[in-house]
């Protein structure tokens, strides 16, 4: 389906009790201080510590974990992440995994985290954790299209999530934001979800917290992706 920009009214309006924010799919890896890392790598690193986050950003604080990265050569990091159904102890202290981050600037929607970011972490050569957080475009070499907001077709660590149309709207300020489902394909398996959702597809459980585009004024092709998918 090719993505058009926000109707303007014309799609029924989001209503409050839709469920489109009933999910959390939120992770990114940071340096000290809690700064977004603006790099793109792969690395082995071994888990240090794993503590509870009593204000992160931006993550949610409620139920949001912090784990302790260490990688041979000396290199840290932390991965703060929070993702609506994943077993408490899903990661643990001494885990040896692999990282693999990519990260971009700018295309997020207002008020949006200005270093987007993806990660994938995989235990013994098996992806386990996908997090992505922000726009499409920009990692995919893409200029945000003058004629939609909608971010790009998305494919990461096996996982698509291209576009499958608007659900509702709703007027925030001077602008439009249309919300959109997503047709998420892993392996041979697909099925279609919104904003607010978490399915069992392909051997993961996906969580999609936010997939939307805005219009109007100046809000104009700035378009929104945040999901996360783990082996259960």
């Amino acid at each position: 389906m090719n993505p058009v920009m926000s109707t303007g009214g014309a799609l029924p309006s989001c209503s409050p009790d839709a469920g489109l924010d009933n999910a959390v799919a939120c992770g990114y890896l940071v340096e000290a201080g809690g700064i977004t890392l603006n790099t793109n790598f792969t690395a082995d690193v071994t888990v240090t510590a794993v503590a509870g986050v009593g204000s992160a950003n931006p993550c949610p604080a409620n139920g949001t974990k912090s784990l302790s990265l260490a990688a041979a050569d000396g290199r840290t990091w932390n991965l703060d992440f929070n993702v609506t159904g994943l077993p408490a102890n899903f990661i643990r202290t001494g885990d040896t995994l692999g990282l693999t981050v990519a990260s971009w600037v700018g295309g997020t929607t207002i008020g949006g985290p200005s270093v987007s970011q993806s990660v994938v972490v995989t235990r013994g050569g098996e992806t386990i954790l996908i997090t992505w957080t922000g726009t499409a475009d920009a990692l995919l070499g893409n200029s945000p299209p003058s004629s939609s907001g909608v971010p790009a077709p998305v494919t990461i660590a096996g996982v698509s999530l291209p576009d499958d149309g608007r659900i509702c709207e709703s007027f925030q300020g001077a602008c439009w934001t249309s919300f959109h489902r997503a047709l998420v394909t892993v392996g041979a398996s697909s099925t279609t979800f919104q904003p607010g959702q978490s399915v069992s597809v392909g051997g993961l459980q996906v969580v999609l917290q936010k997939f939307e585009d805005v219009s109007g004024g100046s809000c104009d092709g700035l378009g929104e992706l945040t999901f996360a998918a783990f082996a259960p």
